[in-house]
């Protein structure tokens, strides 16, 4: 059977150096990764990836508002991953009220997490999240 997680790469509204990130774990020091996470069976890349914002996040996505980037794709740890760019869809991002395990945070607290940090900076290169450039 065929490992599918799939997420979201959230920029910030007006600040291009912010993502919206999760804590993996409540106790200091947490690790801040993007939201995302494992599909459901029978679930594609792209329905789990609003999904699991939803879930992690409170915001609801439409699928359509994936869809202007091409995805990253890409084999982490046996694991076929799905990433899409969500970039100024709203205001909405900006004025979310964001507590506890869920935050912006900067593009290099993100990349910080070691045991995904060459995935991660595949994936904001994929996106010209780094070296100035902006998707």
């Amino acid at each position: 059977m065929r490992k599918v997680s799939a997420g979201v790469c959230i920029r910030h509204p007006s600040r291009d150096d912010l993502v919206l990130s999760t804590s993996r774990g409540l106790i200091p020091p947490l690790r801040w990764v993007l939201v995302g996470g494992n599909a459901d069976p029978g679930e594609t890349p792209l329905d789990c990836a609003v999904r699991e914002t939803f879930e992690e996040t409170g915001i609801r996505l439409e699928p359509e508002e994936l869809l202007a980037y091409d995805p990253f794709v890409a084999n982490l740890e046996g694991w076929e991953t799905t990433f899409y760019l969500a970039t100024r869809l709203s205001r909405r991002f900006k004025r979310c009220s964001l507590e506890g395990w869920v935050a912006w945070k900067p593009i290099e607290t993100i990349l910080k997490f070691v045991p995904y940090e060459a995935y991660n900076r595949a994936l904001f290169e994929h996106f010209g999240l780094l070296g100035g450039q902006h998707a």
